[in-house]
Formats: C-alpha cells, structure tokens, sequence
C-alpha cells in the first residue's frame, strides 16, 4: 500500500500535465480555426476584419421584420445577434452558409479549460460555452482592429480595419481566452478582454498602458477572475492555463501562449 501511494503521488502530476496539455492544445487549435475564418472574411470582403458590433440605435426590430429575420432573414437584426465575432456577418457566414438560429453553437468557440459548464442560475449544462473574445483596443487614433461601433443606424457606418492597416500580425493578438459570463454563454462572455474605458487596457494592477505608451511597456499582472461557476461581471482576459497562460491567435495566423504579467503593450495595441 505505501508503495501504490508512492507510485500514484509521482504519477498524478504527469497525468494532471498531460490532460493539460491536451485540453490545451485543443484550445490551440480552436483559435487557430477562428483565426483563418477571420482572414476568409478579410479575402472576401476587401480585407476587412470582421467587426463585432453592429448595435442599432434602438436594438430593435426594424419596420415589420419578424423574430425569424433576426436570424436568418435579410433584415437589420437587432444588437443581440449582430454584436458578435461569431455573427451571422461576420464568420459565423462559413461556419452556418444554410443560416441557423444560434450562430455561437458551434465547438470551436468552446475551450475546454472552460471552467463555467452549466448556467450557474438553474444548474443547467451549456452545450456550447463561449470562452474566447476579440481585440477591440483602440490605438491612438481611437480605432480597433475588430471594429466596435454602438448607437449606428446602418452597417456601412461600420470603421473597418483593414489587414493591410495591422502593423505587426505576428506581435497583435486577433482572439484569446477570455473570462465567462454568468451562463457561460453571453454573447459579450468577455466584453472586449482587456478594455476598461477608453484606451486604458488593463483593469488593475498598474501599470495599466494607453494607446500612447511605449510599445515594449509590459502590462502589469491581471489577477485572475473568479470562474468556476461563478460570474465575473467585469471584462477580463481568462490565464485559464496552467502556469497562468494564456492562449491567443495573432493576426498573421500564429497561436502563441502569453503568461500573466508578461504581456506587452504591442500585443493589445496595434502599433
């Protein structure tokens, strides 16, 4: 017996590393996947980015559009089911080409370092937790690389970025993982990772860097949000990994994993 507590206490570790490794790499891949449907969209659409927000004045059904037209059909559709990366107008286009009623269920916006599963409301399971978000943080010109837009009446309002305008794709994050709402499946499950207000990209500790800050200045270390079923109501990057990691895609297609308190301002901010 004290040799099988030996043998599982040396054991356990490397079992607990590989599953690690496993569930990371997974998520890896996920966000390698979202990075190429995002650079489709971008050779589609005159190298656009995609945006992730089209938020209508009202956030309303316009004229005499039905439920169904908010999903499928050919009208404006309200703020729920355009202010998202996944959207139908966005990549979710190639990932559902027939059109369908919920764009975000689908396996690769899901890693599996997810730590909320069920909605921590009624207990039940979420098939699809949304786990990941975009880089909407804004340079000095104000503007983002995932386009950001409340309040406008027509998409062609829309700033869009355009690939050709990122400075560094291989130094700027494009999607990562990020904290989870209350239900693990609301459509802003990060609200923009780190924004805070403006162009100030860290919540807290400091230093917390502006768009203007020098490009090397490292970003200080975020303190980890309270998962695991419980909401964390704030925006927050997720270092769900182990060894507090995070994983991202950059905008040249590269998925790299970032440590807590070593990210640097050029990684956030397109510069």
């Amino acid at each position: 017996m004290a040799m099988l507590s030996i043998l599982v206490s040396i054991l356990l570790p490397s079992i607990d590393s590989a599953r690690e490794k496993g569930t990371s790499a997974v998520c890896s891949s996920n966000l390698s996947q979202i990075g190429k449907l995002a650079q489709l969209h971008g050779k589609d659409n005159s190298e656009k980015i995609p945006a992730y927000s089209f938020h209508y004045k009202d956030d309303q059904l316009q004229g005499n559009e039905t439920e169904a037209d908010l999903f499928t059909g050919d009208a404006r559709y309200d703020a729920h089911n355009r202010s998202s990366f996944w959207a139908r107008d966005n990549i979710g286009q190639y990932l559902f080409p027939n059109g369908t009623s919920d764009y975000s269920a689908h396996a690769i916006y899901s890693c599996p370092s997810s730590t909320i599963t069920h909605n921590t409301s009624n207990g039940e399971k979420i098939e699809y937790p949304l786990s990941y978000w975009v880089n909407t943080h804004v340079d000095e010109n104000w503007e983002s690389p995932w386009a950001n837009n409340w309040g406008i009446t027509d998409t062609r309002d829309v700033y869009w970025t355009l690939y050709s305008q990122i400075k560094q794709p291989s130094t700027l994050m494009s999607v990562y993982d990020c904290a989870q709402g209350w239900n693990g499946k609301v459509q802003a499950s990060g609200a923009g990772g780190f924004i805070s207000h403006g162009p100030d990209i860290w919540d807290q500790p400091w230093p917390g860097p502006w768009a203007w800050s020098s490009p090397e200045m490292l970003i200080g270390r975020k303190l980890r949000p309270e998962q695991a079923g419980v909401e964390y109501w704030r925006g927050a990057v997720d270092f769900r990994h182990k060894e507090e990691v995070l994983n991202s895609v950059f905008f040249d297609g590269s998925v790299r994993k970032l440590y807590n308190g070593r990210i640097q301002n050029k990684n956030a901010i397109n510069q």
